[in-house]
Parts: structure tokens; sequence; C-alpha cells
């Protein structure tokens, strides 16, 4: 168990426990100079190109010293070794693999064994070719002692789970390379620390108080220990400061953070959560039909390992039925921690342990917001008297600490006073209308609305998804996303994904709600079920309305009428999952930028679909078999996605959508072909058609696309092949054509002087 001492932490820097604890995601061990070379140079490329951080030594690497080699083995935390037939003839080889297996030995390091154009059964049993190597070594006068301790480690390397050349992808290279990355990639991501806070004031004192009870009593039983308090507390900074100190001494961990919030604002949520840690866990996609379901893969699967589970925001006893069920369901050691406001639920559970996070004392907190509020220079003589108000008036909760701190940070003296003047006016126990403060605070509308958005419509989808919805409205996201992360309204975790915590989201919606309390026709964002179905069955919306979000299927059964939207002149973004609309389509605002329509039920977009300021449209998953809507009146429009319309046999026509930059077909397994007018898009960038298996060939127009710089054929196994003259597409910088029918590249490639990754 990690042992964390010294004072708190309190300088700039990041906390340890929020980097990763090593220096390289994967170490590449592999003999140079044989069949497996460039295999394995290949497979060290596209590890570089996915991003994983790739030490990579061989023989003909001998520049690299033993130490330097060593010390990457030291620093790594997964190791693929590629076994191939002059594996065994390589003293560094074998020396590395004892060196690695000694250190898997003592932590839960990763070996991950590629047996390449070599029976696993020589490995094991150091047989056929392996057995002249070590016949050689013999020769050589290596010592015993290393000849018995080489043999032993081929044998437990060999009877590890990995991968076979020749029972994999069928023996094809490419399609190898393509599912090793995939599941480096979900160990990486599995085993990467989370972010937890810019400044863990107190915070480690406490995680080792979490640790002591979480190992009380030994390491061999099953133990599950619940952290309870208010909102903003800091429950979960603590909760993620703990499971990155110990997630590394476990065979799997998983945090799933606002279970609470994911099991009640989208459809069949306790299933997606179920899935989330079905894939964490086992390292692979499962599928989940129903919660039942659920229930029995997760009891069969979660035994196979000693397991970490954070489970962040309970409410619910059911929540934790449906992802962790009965004690016995865990491997002994295993470790659960669950965090929750409701101290009565955690009673009710089967728990070792509570825990109570709370406030900060006054000198922590006055810490805590000097740093944040003067970013570690000491507060002037004249602002200290201020200093001392606000910290009392925030009475030791984090999140105002935080918040206030932040947003002070830049103000004069007067905007000080008259923030301590209004914490003076508010509740001790009223943290809403202390972090509006913060909110009131920002510099104009457009930086308001931005923030309001994100509140009311949970937007948990990567930054750069955000900026193209945010752009589309017509905003300037780059820069009020950076403002609201500056005044710690907005954060974005390790995965580039926007977070606001649930608090802050909630203040944001209290805001909205307290623009028209008894009629949600009159708010300016409607994101509940209830109020969208008042609002549209009885006509009731008004220009005030500038957003619709519903993400839930709950009224997927209910048809309304496109007149509904009549008097939404100011409406901007609609984004509907499974909505049933009828009549004429010609009442959808005109001031429509974003519509995001998934698993749309009409069988082609009706040809009185005109929305000419619209600048994304989103149909996934929909009916449709074709398009009838004359898109050439979309002239605003920058990207359209089909995704997964598996019914669609054939893309629409193309003619005046002169601004388009992004279009996706992605896994329309029906889509015959595209329309030659594809090539009238001359501002496209990025075209998708991956796993359109129906698709037989792309049409000569494509090689018209000048702007072109992303072509995705990935799947598209009846393609074969590619037009002539795709060395015209000059901007092309990558092209994966990964499990096609392509044989051969026409020769006009070498013209593609842009090319950064080409895929085959």
């Amino acid at each position: 168990m990690a042992d964390q001492k010294g004072k708190d932490q309190s300088s700039n820097s990041q906390p340890s426990l929020a980097l990763r604890p090593w220096k390289y995601d994967v170490f590449l061990s592999c003999r140079g100079g044989d069949t497996s070379k460039y295999f394995a140079d290949q497979l060290y490329l596209t590890l570089c190109q996915v991003g994983v951080n790739t030490f990579r030594t061989d023989d003909e690497g001998g520049h690299v010293s033993s130490e330097v080699v060593m010390n990457a083995i030291e620093g790594s935390i997964i190791f693929i070794i590629v076994l191939s037939k002059n594996y065994a003839s390589s003293r560094r080889c074998l020396n590395e693999l004892l060196h690695i297996l000694e250190l898997k030995k003592n932590s839960k390091r990763l070996v991950l064994p590629i047996f390449y154009d070599i029976d696993p059964s020589d490995v094991r049993k150091q047989t056929g070719i392996f057995a002249e190597a070590f016949e050689r070594h013999g020769i050589c006068s290596q010592s015993e002692q290393n000849i018995q301790l080489w043999r032993a480690a081929l044998s437990r390397v060999g009877n590890l789970s990995g991968w076979d050349l020749k029972h994999v992808a069928e023996g094809f290279e490419s399609k190898f390379i393509h599912i090793i990355i995939e599941e480096v990639l979900q160990e990486v991501k599995s085993r990467t620390p989370l972010y937890v806070t810019k400044y863990p004031v107190a915070l480690f004192p406490r995680v080792n108080q979490i640790e002591k009870l979480l190992f009380k009593g030994g390491c061999d039983d099953v133990r599950v220990i619940g952290i309870h308090g208010m909102g903003g507390i800091g429950k979960t900074t603590l909760a993620k400061a703990v499971f990155n100190q110990l997630l590394q001494h476990f065979e799997a961990s998983c945090f799933l953070e606002n279970v609470k919030s994911g099991a009640s604002e989208r459809h069949n949520a306790l299933v997606h959560l179920q899935e989330q840690l079905l894939r964490t866990i086992l390292r692979r996609k499962i599928k989940v039909h129903n919660v039942d379901e659920g229930i029995t893969l997760i009891k069969e699967g979660i035994w196979q390992k000693k397991v970490f589970i954070v489970l962040d925001d309970l409410d619910d006893q059911c929540q934790l039925n449906a992802l962790l069920g009965e004690r016995d369901w865990l491997r002994p050691g295993s470790r659960v921690v669950i965090t929750t406001r409701d101290k009565h639920l955690l009673k009710e559970l089967q728990l070792n342990e509570q825990y109570e996070a709370m406030k900060l004392d006054h000198e922590s907190s006055l810490q805590l917001f000097t740093l944040h509020a003067f970013r570690n220079a000491p507060p002037a003589e004249d602002y200290s008297m201020l200093v001392e108000g606000i910290v009392t008036y925030c009475a030791g909760v984090p999140l105002a600490l935080q918040v206030l701190g932040a947003y002070l940070s830049d103000k004069k003296i007067e905007e000080w006073k008259n923030a301590l003047e209004k914490l003076k006016t508010i509740p001790s126990n009223d943290i809403h209308e202390k972090l509006r403060i913060s909110f009131d605070g920002l510099p104009d509308d457009f930086t308001k609305a931005v923030f309001l958005d994100i509140a009311c419509f949970c937007f948990k989808v990567q930054k750069s998804e955000v900026v193209g919805i945010f752009t589309a409205c017509g905003f300037y996201p780059e820069v009020e996303i950076c403002e609201l992360i500056d005044k710690s309204l907005l954060a974005i975790d390790e995965n580039k994904n926007l977070n606001v915590h649930n608090l802050i989201r909630d203040m944001g919606r209290e805001i909205v709600h307290r623009e028209s309390p008894d009629n949600p026709g009159k708010r300016s964002r409607l994101w509940c079920p209830k109020d969208i179905s008042d609002v549209l069955i009885g006509h009731k919306g008004t220009k005030a309305v500038e957003g619709i979000v519903l993400e839930s299927s709950a009224l997927k059964d209910v048809p309304f009428s496109t007149k509904a939207f009549e008097k939404m002149a100011k409406l901007r973004l609609l984004r509907i999952n499974h909505l049933q609309l009828y009549g004429s389509f010609q009442y959808l605002p005109k001031s429509l930028k974003y519509l995001h329509w998934h698993y749309c039920p009409l069988k082609c977009l009706p040809s009185d679909f005109c929305l000419e300021n619209l600048v994304i449209l989103n149909m996934s998953f929909g009916n449709f078999k074709e398009s009838q809507a004359p898109l050439k009146y979309f002239k605003c429009l920058k990207m359209l996605v089909f995704y997964s319309c598996e019914n669609l046999k054939k893309s629409p026509e193309f003619v005046g959508l002169h601004s388009l930059e992004k279009l996706s077909f992605g896994y329309c397994s029906n889509l015959m072909g595209l329309d030659s007018t594809i090539g009238e898009l001359k501002r496209l960038r990025m075209l998708d058609v991956a796993n359109c298996m129906n698709l037989r060939e792309l049409p000569r127009r494509i090689c018209e696309l000048k702007s072109l710089e992303i072509l995705y054929l990935y799947g598209c196994s009846k393609l074969e092949e590619l037009p002539d003259d795709l060395g015209k597409l000059e901007g092309l910088k990558e092209l994966n054509a990964v499990a096609t029918a392509i044989t051969r590249l026409p020769g006009s490639v070498g013209h593609l002087k842009n090319l950064e990754m080409l895929l085959l």
C-alpha cells in the first residue's frame, strides 16, 4: 500500500498523484535483425502515432546503454515482448525478460507476449529453434545458473495470455497491429491516474486516513468504505486521490464518476454504467441489453480479478445493486469506495467503515483561497482583512473557496469589497448563492451563455466537439471556455472532456429556472423531459427559448407537432433523441444553428426541411432510406453526419453545400455509393465512410476535393480499389484503408506530398 508522507503540498506544481507515475506507457522488447523487425518497426510507429509513449530497443540499437534500457524497464507500465525465432539467441533479450518478469512479480505491471512466427509451446518448453539457441548458449560458456533463469523466464512468458500471429486476424499483420493497439490503448487508459486538483491543500493526511481504513485488518479480505459529506466538501477529490495512490496495486481498477447524474439523465443509464464498468475491468467492449443481464455479466466477470472500484456520488441503493450487488461477487483482496451526500444511505449498505469528509479548518481554508486568488504570491496588506472575511463566509467549503478565489484573482479591491458584502447577506448554508457571485462577475453575455448551456445541457464530450457546437451558435468558445476554466467554473479531465461540478451545474440550472419559475416556455433553456413535453404539447414555447436538449428516450412514443416550434424565433440549439415530429418542417425556426436528432424515426428527410442557417446537422442512428431534402439551401452547413444509419442505401446530392467541412457516413452498412456531386465540396476536410460494408467504389470526382485532409475507409470490406487520380488530393494527410479489399495502390499515390499517415 502506498504511503504518502510529509506536509501538505501548496506549490503551483501538480501533485504526483495527478500524474503518470511512470515514464513510458510501453516497453517494446524485440530481437533486431530477424523476420520480426519490419513488424516491430510498424508496431512501434503505430504506437507512437496514437499517442502511446513507447521505448524500444533491439540488437541493432547497440548504442543504447544497458543502464538506459534497465531504467526504461523500471519506468514502464506495459511490456510487449515480440517472441520471434531468434529471440532466445539474444542474451540482451533474455536479460530484459528476466528483469521485466521480476518487476511483474512485485507489482501489477502488464506483460503482453506476441508469438511472431513461432509456436508458443516452443517458447514454454524451449524446443525447436529455441532448443538450438540454448545449445549455442551452452557452447558459449554461459553459466548454468543464467541458462536456468532464462529457461524459467521463457516458460513463464510462454504461459501468459498474449497474441499468436497465426491465429489472430487471419495472419494479416496490419489487422494484427490494429488489434494490439486497441488493447494497449485500453490498458493505458485504465492505468492512467485521474486529474485530482491544482492545489492539494490538506489532502494527503485525509488520503492516508482512507488508506488505513481500506487496509485495516490485512489485505486478503474484501473491504467496502463509504465517504459522506455535504456537496462541495471534496468527496470526489479525496476519492480520486486515493484511487491514484492505489490503482497500481490491483489487477484492474475503475472510477465511475457522478453515478447519480449518469443514472438520471439518460435513457438506459444504469446499463451504460454497467457497460463502462465491464469495459474498464475486463479491458474489452461488452454490450449489455438490460440491467438484469448486466448484473449477471458483472457477477461473472468481476470475480476474475482483484479490483479497486470507486462509485462516486451514489444516492440510491439500486445503483449499487446494479453495479456491484453482493460482496461475494468480489475476489478476496478487492476494495470498493463509495461517495455520497446521503449518510443514511451508507447505513443501509454493508460497509466496513464510514468516513466523513469535513470542512477545512481556517488555516487550510486561508491557504487554499490565497493560492487561487493570488497564484502563490502573498496577498497585499490592504487585502488581508478582505481575505479573512471572505474565507470566513466560505465556511471551509473547498469548492466555494476555489471558485471565489479564482473569480477574484484579477479583480480590483472595490470588487473584493462588493463580493464580501454580498457574502454577508447570504445564509451560511446557501452554497448556490455563494457560487453565483462568480457567475455574475463573468465578463460578458457570451461567456454567461456558454456557461449556462454547459450547465443545463451537460455536454459530457470532448472540448473540441463543444467548441464546434458553440462556434456554430455564433460564440467564441476558445476564449469563453478558457475564461470559465480560469474562473474554476469548468474543468477539463484527463480525457480532454469538459466537466462541471454538480453544485456549479445546479447553480446554473437554478439561474435558468428563475427566469420563469412557473412557465418553462419562457425560459432560455429546456432539459427536463417533463418541461419539454409540457411546452411542446401545449405549444407554449416563446422567443425566450434558445436551446432544447432531450438526451433520454422518455418521450420517444409521444408524437409532437412541428408547429410547437413556430414561436421559438431564437432557438439556436436543438438536441433530441428518438423524438417523433409530424407536420410541416417549415415551422422549425430559421435561427437553428445546431440540430442533433439521433434515432430519427423518419424514413427520409422531407422536402420542406430547409434550414439555411444550420451549421451542424447530426442525424446518426436514423431510420432513413433516402433524403429528399434540398440540401442546396443549407448554405451555412459545415458538418453533416449520418453515422450508423443502417437503412441508408444512397447518399443525398451535395449540390450547394459550399461550406461543408466534415461529412460522415460511418457504419452505414447498406450504403452502396456516394453521389458524384461530392466533387463540389471544395472545403471538405474530412470524409468518413468507415465500416460501410456494401460500398464497392468511390466516385472519381472525389479526387477533386483539394481541401480533403482525412479519408476514413476502414472496414469497407467490398471496396477493391482507389481512384487512379487519388494523387490529386494534394491536401490529404491521413488515409485509413485497413480491412478493405484493396490489393494495390494507384501509382499516383506518390504525389500525395502532405500525407502523414497511411494505414493499409
